[in-house]
């Protein structure tokens, strides 16, 4: 549990509430393709919030933590 504090298991923990919130296994891969092109530079960190906004637009604790974790601010 002391791992949880300090990141790894923050990171996980994550993506477990995503997979559970979104609930179609289908919309979890897209919202996993949407991390993988931005992973590849296809995308900027506000193309990524956009894209990912359908899918954890309903959940802002999930979507502010991933807005947080990305580094990014609103403008």
């Amino acid at each position: 549990s002391n791992a949880s504090k300090h990141g790894v298991g923050t990171e996980s923990l994550f993506f477990d509430k995503v997979r559970k919130a979104l609930r179609s296994a289908e919309a979890y891969e897209n919202f996993l393709r949407c991390l993988v092109i931005f992973n590849q530079e296809v995308i900027s960190r506000a193309e990524l919030v956009q894209l990912v906004s359908p899918f954890l637009g309903k959940f802002p604790e999930l979507f502010n933590w991933f807005k947080n974790f990305l580094g990014y601010k609103e403008s």
